[in-house]
């Protein structure tokens, strides 16, 4: 099953070669991710359209799948309506196929489906929301005092159940946490800590396995990167844990036994900057040279491929207004490492789009580049357009 839900094309035509009928869960992972001529592949070795997985969360069909997903296109939506999918079918809320199109403003996608004869469901989202009662409680800190500890609750009641750690249940109750501590907010250290623990435990207890590429967790790199925020929120040092974890998002073997493998930036930095997107053949080298290390003898190399982080000159991102009168910010250029620097900057950022001060972020103001300043107008009218 993971064969077929990891997002690798090369192992899914090898597979397919070898498959006969695939069964309801290969199809429904398939049509997260895989482009609209794999989907019709599947469809013709008899994958059922209007299958759910037992496993299925909120029994979604392949099509809501598709719908939901943003690494697939409004074509692989038609294919799956013209091949017979129900547009009306019902997740376990009530919510169809179109109420998900809505939710994600996808245009392409709310078109197809009505063009199909798709209406939309009786899901929870579709209640009116009472405002809050009078005299209820005023203070934001207060609420958030009462509402940590059922998430810390939670994060250690999932531990005792699953078999594994997870980002939604563990890692960001204690990202949340961490930031509440800075916030001055009142948590339960004790229960904080033992869900960092159990984070901490789960990934030591994991690094054979996640060394040999096998992705210990079902959110794969989300989960893992989601853990490296936690841990590094709480003030966790790099050890063999973080190493290990940070060695699995780099590089890992594929079920058919090549290896995906990638880094080495700091080895030729000068010769990475610029806008040419073709590998950099020093670091290729490099790379090479630790995948000899890897396997001996090397191994051949199949693809090789390239892609762009953002830089400012100054290293430093991209964090504030580029025009408040037009309420156009900007959150960009964090240099490879968005996902815990954006996280950060954008609980400062989210200050100063509600125009209140935001001094941890001042010397990220994109005004501090006279061609930033300069781009503005057109700027503001491209976000008037697209808005």
């Amino acid at each position: 099953m993971s064969r077929f839900a990891r997002n690798d094309l090369p192992t899914t035509d090898y597979l397919l070669t070898t498959a006969t009928k695939p069964g309801t869960e290969i199809f429904t992972a398939a049509t997260i991710w895989q482009p609209a001529d794999r989907i019709s592949h599947w469809i013709e070795l008899g994958a059922g359209v209007n299958s759910s997985a037992a496993a299925a969360q909120y029994a979604r069909t392949p099509l809501m799948n598709a719908v939901t997903s943003e690494a697939v296109t409004v074509e692989t939506v038609k294919l799956l309506l013209d091949r017979g999918a129900d547009p009306n079918a019902k997740m376990t809320e009530g919510e169809t196929s179109l109420d998900w199109a809505i939710y994600s403003g996808d245009r392409a996608k709310i078109q197809a489906l009505e063009q199909h004869g798709a209406v939309r469901g009786n899901g929870p989202r579709r209640e009116e929301i009472a405002p809050p009662e009078r005299g209820g409680i005023a203070d934001p800190r207060v609420s958030l005092t009462r509402s940590i500890p059922p998430l810390l609750d939670a994060a250690l009641k999932f531990r005792e159940q699953a078999t594994c750690i997870s980002c939604h249940h563990n890692a960001l109750p204690a990202l949340t946490a961490a930031v509440a501590r800075r916030k001055g907010i009142e948590i339960d250290d004790a229960r904080a800590r033992k869900n960092l623990e159990n984070i901490l435990t789960f990934f030591r207890a994991s690094a054979p396995r996640m060394t040999l590429g096998d992705p210990a967790v079902g959110g794969e790199a989300l989960t893992a990167g989601y853990a490296q925020l936690a841990l590094s929120a709480n003030g966790y040092p790099l050890d063999r844990v973080t190493a290990t974890m940070t060695h699995w998002v780099l590089a890992r073997q594929m079920p058919d036994g090549r290896l995906v493998i990638g880094g080495w930036r700091n080895t030729a930095f000068d010769a990475e900057s610029g806008f040419d997107t073709n590998p950099t053949p020093n670091i290729q080298q490099q790379i090479e040279q630790g995948v000899a290390e890897l396997v001996p003898g090397g191994a051949p190399v199949e693809y090789r491929w390239a892609g762009t982080m953002g830089f400012a000159r100054d290293g430093r991102p991209l964090v504030g207004w580029l025009d408040a009168a037009h309420h156009l910010a900007i959150a960009a250029g964090f240099t490879g490492h968005g996902m815990g620097m954006a996280t950060a900057c954008t609980e400062d950022l989210a200050e100063l789009l509600a125009f209140k001060r935001a001094p941890a972020i001042a010397s990220l103001d994109p005004q501090r580049f006279a061609e930033v300043r300069e781009a503005r107008d057109g700027l503001v009218a491209l976000g008037a357009v697209t808005g």
